[in-house]
């Protein structure tokens, strides 16, 4: 099954309901899911492992777990310390910095140039 942000401007009590259905329906199928989103909150709750991309690249796979207790690469740590915590929503957030995007940037290029090469 594939969900393509399915909760994306959704209200807390509807996308708690979606989240639902698509947990009995991954349970009544035995079926795995590829959950792309852009919400770490959603990730945290509904996923066992995940990947990030940058560039249509991905860029850390790792476990929801081990990914929350340290992020491996540069815009992994970027995103998730511009994320919201819901243990202290007040606190400042901080945007992702221009040296982490273009070092994510020149890593997706480098890739690319690789894989052409190689193709």
């Amino acid at each position: 099954m594939v969900a393509d942000e399915p909760t994306t401007a959704l209200d807390v009590t509807v996308q708690k309901q979606i989240l639902r259905l698509i947990k009995e329906l991954q349970t009544r199928h035995s079926t795995a899911m590829v959950f792309v989103t852009h919400d770490l909150g959603v990730v945290s709750k509904v996923c066992q492992r995940l990947a990030v991309l940058y560039g249509g690249k991905i860029v850390e796979k790792s476990t929801v777990p081990e990914f929350f207790d340290g992020p491996k690469h540069g815009y992994s740590r970027a995103l998730l310390a511009a994320t919201p915590k819901y243990t202290d929503p007040g606190a400042s957030l901080l945007p992702v910095e221009d040296a982490v995007i273009e070092a994510a940037a020149a890593e997706v290029l480098a890739a690319d140039r690789e894989w052409r090469h190689d193709g």
